[in-house]
């Protein structure tokens, strides 16, 4: 799974705690991770992991580079809600393959990763600074087709 809908505060609070596996936290998990799109077709989506990302020189040019305040974590998310502001479209492209052998080292250590896993708090921190970042703006509207 690589392309997902934009982040809500309490997607972080759900990915990280037990109440992701509570009924309403499971459901919006779902919502986040797109679990109602089979992934066969193209599609316009809110953001994609950027490890999977092919950019238009032209496009990266008109929205800057990724914001370096986000150190790991968010970069991505924030760079394809920046490309929605000035108008571009972030497309999944079933079509195409890229493999990402990622650990997931911020999931690691379940309760206790909260409190000593290093990448957990990275993550955090990235959220903060995200949510920070556009406090009080309205999400950007990605229309659902080509």
């Amino acid at each position: 799974m690589s392309c997902f809908r934009f982040y809500r505060p309490m997607t972080i609070l759900y990915r990280r705690t037990f109440l992701g596996k509570l009924p309403w936290g499971k459901k919006h998990l779902d919502w986040f991770l797109m679990k109602d799109y089979d992934r066969q077709e193209p599609r316009v989506v809110d953001w994609i992991m950027g490890s999977a990302m092919l950019v238009r020189r032209e496009a990266a040019e008109a929205v800057g580079p990724m914001d370096d305040r986000f150190f790991m974590y968010m970069e991505d998310v924030d760079w394809c809600r920046r490309f929605w502001e000035k108008g571009y479209s972030v497309v999944y492209y079933p079509l195409a393959s890229v493999f990402h052998y990622h650990a997931k080292g911020s999931a690691r250590g379940g309760i206790f990763g909260l409190l000593f896993n290093r990448l957990t708090w990275y993550h955090i921190a990235s959220a903060l600074k995200y949510f920070w970042k556009y406090r009080g703006k309205e999400m950007p509207k990605p229309q659902g087709k080509l």
